[in-house]
């Protein structure tokens, strides 16, 4: 026999098998979900649906799944301030490893209508928005507002998945989540759980987006973007579609044990497959990590906090784990909603090390900041760590300062000093360098430069809960 006949016949078998090994399982249907849009958004089945249409991007916190609230572990604190009840849970997007087959004409990325600012039409440049990164992007990539939609029938996607939790098997959690978001086909997707030897292990499953089985759980109005043709793994956004779109939410559970895994067979689990049927529109397939207690991803965050320091915030942050990691972007926002990059570090690539990074923000301008840390792979995916909030003193807008160097000395212009005023020079990392009281009365502070090294230092002057900034090179 050929080699060609061959691999037919391999390929024969394997089809053979997965459909005979098919469970046309019910879904438990998730009624309800409770996401960050706006401070916080819910909406449920039926005449629970939210009048309120999303337009942004926004992330999944918590979800109601045989009349049971989970949280996600997205932001458990929002959760307890807006008074929303939950069992706790850690929920994340399941890292993609393969991304098999060619787009259709008709697959898009789908983006909330109001993310580039404009919810009626389309911006240039068009957004950079990747397949890959719509399926893991946000906190814990649970961003339920964006998707890759119409997702044709060869491009069946690959996640890692192994070390089952046998005790999960039996519990009442959900271990597999689906997210569809626009509008669902007749067709059934398939689900099933493999070995290192690509072998199906345990049954697969068919979800069946029937509405009546799967009603629709919220609302978004969503713009649409042309794919470049050719392989889906590697297409970018080549032009805008449809703006404006109204779509609906829905989502399904499924359990371990709904695949057939038990403790006889959970130990050879590899990976999950996810085989379209010709038109899901998937924001996200996700896990549960007290489940799946390892699953390789890109980078795991371990901490990420922010602290007032020498009038500053430290924003901090540890990975356990490092694959592929290209760079760390800080970004700020003032309400927890609209972030605004302000800094980069270098990432270390691939590391199974505890790192430790930190960045410094010198611009503190209003009563409470929040902060993140995105991250982004070479291949140009990224995910989102959880948001901080640190609280900080306002500084007055009428308050200027000028520093420059004079030989051996700087020199700050300032306002009329009191007692209580000084200026302080901190190193770019935020290292607090030289310190230096201003005369009273005076309107300029003299610094001597004999110890500091050459560099850009950040320039603050305070004068009781009054600051204002500058940035000085020392020569």
């Amino acid at each position: 026999m050929n080699s060609v006949a061959l691999v037919a016949k391999q390929t024969m078998l394997a089809l053979i098998l997965l459909v005979t090994s098919c469970l046309y399982a019910q879904p438990k249907r998730i009624s309800a979900l409770y996401t960050d849009f706006d401070g916080g958004w819910s909406s449920a089945e039926g005449a629970g649906i939210n009048p309120i249409v999303t337009n942004r991007s926004h992330n999944l916190l918590s979800f109601t799944y045989d009349n049971i609230n989970y949280s996600t572990g997205a932001n458990d604190p929002l959760l307890v301030t807006n008074g929303v009840t939950a069992v706790s849970g850690s929920f994340r997007a399941m890292p993609v490893i393969t991304f098999a087959g060619n787009g259709s004409t008709a697959t898009y990325i789908l983006l909330p209508g109001a993310d580039d600012g404009n919810a009626n039409g389309f911006n240039t440049p068009l957004p950079s928005a990747t397949p890959r990164g719509v399926l893991t992007d946000g906190i814990n990539g649970l961003n339920i507002g964006t998707a890759l939609t119409n997702l044709p029938t060869s491009a069946i996607i690959t996640y890692n998945v192994q070390a089952i939790d046998i005790n999960a098997i039996s519990d009442a959690k959900p271990d597999v989540i689906v997210t569809q978001v626009a509008q669902p086909v007749t067709a059934r997707d398939v689900l099933y759980l493999v070995n290192s030897s690509s072998q199906i292990v345990g049954d697969s499953i068919k979800i069946d987006w029937n509405t009546s089985l799967t009603p629709a759980i919220g609302r978004h109005s969503c713009d649409l973007f042309n794919l470049t043709p050719g392989p889906t793994n590697s297409a970018t956004i080549s032009s805008g579609a449809e703006f404006a779109q109204l779509k609906d939410f829905r989502m399904v559970g499924y359990k371990l044990s709904d695949f057939n895994i038990t403790s006889g067979n959970a130990a050879s689990v590899a990976r999950l497959v996810f085989r379209p049927a010709g038109g899901i529109d998937v924001a996200f397939v996700a896990y549960n990590a007290d489940a799946f207690t390892s699953v390789v991803l890109p980078v795991i965050f371990s901490s990420v906090n922010a602290v007032i320091k020498n009038g500053q915030a430290l924003v901090t942050w540890q990975t356990v784990s490092e694959i592929n990691s290209d760079r760390f972007v800080v970004e700020k926002s003032d309400d927890g909603q609209s972030f605004q990059p302000i800094g980069s570090l270098k990432a270390a690539g691939t590391s199974n090390d505890i790192i430790n990074y930190n960045f410094t923000d010198f611009r503190l301008d209003k009563k409470s900041a929040y902060y993140r840390v995105k991250e982004f792979d070479f291949d140009g995916k990224f995910q989102v760590s959880k948001a901080v909030r640190v609280s900080v003193e306002t500084q007055d807008a009428g308050l200027a300062i000028q520093a420059y160097q004079s030989s051996n000395v700087m020199i700050v212009k300032h306002p009329q000093a009191s007692s209580r005023s000084q200026v302080q020079l901190f190193t770019m990392s935020g290292g607090l360098a030289a310190r230096q009281p201003s005369p009273e009365g005076d309107k300029e502070t003299r610094i001597s430069l004999n110890t500091l090294v050459p560099g850009v230092y950040q320039v603050v002057w305070t004068d009781g809960d009054k600051r204002a900034f500058s940035q000085v090179l020392v020569r």
